[in-house]
């Protein structure tokens, strides 16, 4: 390499930084968290039941696709703590994941609130009654029934708000969080991770993901979408443990204007950091006891021309 396609290299990559570092202060976030997203429901392998319309969107470079990699315990308190503290979980979340135990210390809600972003959420009540005060400010709906029956109307309830979030009456949001339970909960009542039911679910966030990605790109916003699990699911839609398809769940991440390759299923990132990677897409510091790194996925874009 001569010298001066050295300085050409370098000046490439410092513009895919510069990217994504403009209008910080300007960007949205949105955060749709699936509860109980295993990995292999959004990935390349073999399984019958998978996202095809994000499958589509991987394959365009609209999105880039992560194994979220959590440690034992798996259950869904323990990764509302990993994911939003960027702490680890600790035994005793096993005892209190079927309460409403308040998650206490930083978080990166509070992170935001404090750096004047403007938080909008939707979904179940369990999330606001482990984030209360913050969350509860700006909910548009919570729901209030813990009958595994319903987990088609759950998450039905969530996503019908999803246009009106979405209108410009409403879009001052800086953070939107989108907590769809429903495949969580079909999985453990079914005790299944397939069928015509789960295919249903996951359809439905499919279809879900895919409108959320269509009307953010459509407006002249700097924004970010993240698609999330808080765990994986054993063939018999459960967990809390430690085996392979527990602790692995899918992360995926789209950025305006921005194209991405390798969207394949190597790459890896760990709850603990997605917090501060959140965070630093804003440009604010990390949590209190975050123990976790950013990831800025420059290593995953296109070169532009």
């Amino acid at each position: 390499m001569t010298h001066n396609e050295t300085i050409e290299y370098f000046k490439k990559e410092c513009n895919k930084y510069k990217n994504l570092s403009d209008n910080k202060s300007k960007r949205k976030i949105i955060f749709i968290l699936v509860d109980g997203l295993a990995f292999r429901f959004v990935s390349n392998t073999t399984s019958s039941i998978k996202m095809e319309k994000v499958k589509k969107l991987l394959s365009l470079g609209s999105f880039t696709l992560y194994k979220s990699l959590c440690s034992y315990p798996t259950f869904t308190l323990s990764g509302m703590k990993r994911l939003f503290t960027g702490r680890d979980a600790s035994f005793m979340d096993s005892i209190f994941n079927l309460g409403s135990s308040i998650i206490s210390g930083d978080t990166l809600f509070k992170k935001l609130e404090e750096n004047g972003k403007k938080i909008l959420s939707l979904g179940d009540y369990l999330i606001f009654s482990w984030f209360p005060n913050i969350l509860t400010k700006d909910s548009v709906k919570t729901i209030t029934t813990t009958d595994l029956q319903y987990f088609n109307d759950v998450d039905l309830t969530t996503g019908n708000h999803i246009d009106y979030v979405m209108k410009e009456k409403y879009f001052n949001w800086d953070f939107l969080l989108i907590y769809f339970v429903g495949l969580d909960q079909a999985g453990h009542f079914l005790n299944n991770d397939k069928g015509e039911l789960i295919k249903k679910k996951i359809d439905e966030l499919d279809e879900y993901i895919f409108k959320i990605y269509n009307e953010m790109s459509s407006k002249n916003e700097s924004y970010i979408i993240i698609v999330s699990g808080d765990h994986g699911m054993t063939s018999l839609g459960n967990h809390g443990g430690s085996e392979k398809e527990e602790i692995e769940s899918g992360f995926l991440i789209s950025i305006k204007d921005e194209v991405f390759i390798n969207n394949n299923d190597t790459n890896e990132i760990n709850q603990l950091d997605i917090t501060p990677t959140i965070l630093n897409f804003y440009g604010i510091e990390t949590t209190n006891d975050s123990i976790g790194i950013a990831n800025d996925f420059t290593s995953n874009l296109y070169e532009k021309i």
